[in-house]
């Protein structure tokens, strides 16, 4: 398991085309276009200082129109083991996957095999009997209005390399009460998107992270982005 992504029992990795060059070739490789009157070589060795100094690693891309002003690497993929960042290297999106659940969500929608007012318990039928739940919505739990707030804690810290599918997690929170009535307030919440990616199951018939990879991954052409166990060994 992993913090949290769209659906936290895996990491959702990408990788962003990065260059390993340090700022001596940076000048010469990217600033000399035509027009181009902007000079990244400061942003450049911003990076690669805070880097030495333990305080970042990450890349840098800047593009204006086809032309690339400047991509530079900076930093350890795996500081312990002194593995420095690389243009192919993946990075765990953590809550930023978020986006692929709701694109999920939002193609059931369009294909007509859900609605934003459903109920949550119209496809997780188990659930009608936990007080709240058949008043939570899709919509709610896509606008973090629904209740539901996080399950992080030292339950979750034990079992985190056991939780490999989206039901494992619901024993985490499936009975902690609502922390308010659906839709009055506003609570940022993991659990609900792992409730979210429950439904997508029921509705598509499919695994959860099967159907991002079919739906999401594969038509956008992102063949380096997918869902891997954290403490696995993942190439790049």
């Amino acid at each position: 398991a992993v913090e949290n992504a769209s659906i936290p029992p895996k990491a959702v990795d990408s990788h962003v085309a990065t260059n390993a060059r340090w700022p001596t070739s940076i000048a010469a490789t990217f600033m000399n276009y035509p027009g181009n009157t902007l000079d990244f070589t400061p942003v450049a060795n911003r990076m690669l200082a805070d880097a030495a100094a333990g305080h970042f690693g990450g890349v840098a891309m800047v593009v204006q129109g086809d032309q690339v002003l400047l991509e530079q690497t900076a930093g350890y993929a795996l500081r312990w083991a002194k593995l420095p960042i690389h243009r192919d290297t993946r990075f765990s999106l953590a809550s930023t996957s978020k986006l692929f659940t709701v694109v999920a969500i939002g193609q059931l929608l369009e294909s007509g095999r859900l609605a934003l007012n459903d109920p949550i318990t119209q496809y997780l039928h188990e659930y009608a009997h936990r007080p709240g739940w058949s008043d939570v919505t899709v919509s709610h739990l896509l606008s973090h209005t629904s209740g539901f707030g996080s399950y992080w804690g030292p339950a979750f810290d034990a079992k985190r390399t056991a939780l490999l599918t989206v039901q494992d997690h619901f024993a985490l929170f499936e009975q902690t009460p609502l922390a308010f009535a659906p839709g009055t307030q506003f609570e940022y919440s993991n659990a609900g998107f792992i409730v979210l990616g429950a439904i997508i199951e029921r509705v598509s018939g499919q695994d959860y992270f099967g159907y991002v990879q079919q739906h999401i991954f594969d038509p956008a052409g992102m063949r380096d982005s997918g869902y891997f166990e954290s403490d696995a060994d993942t190439p790049n």
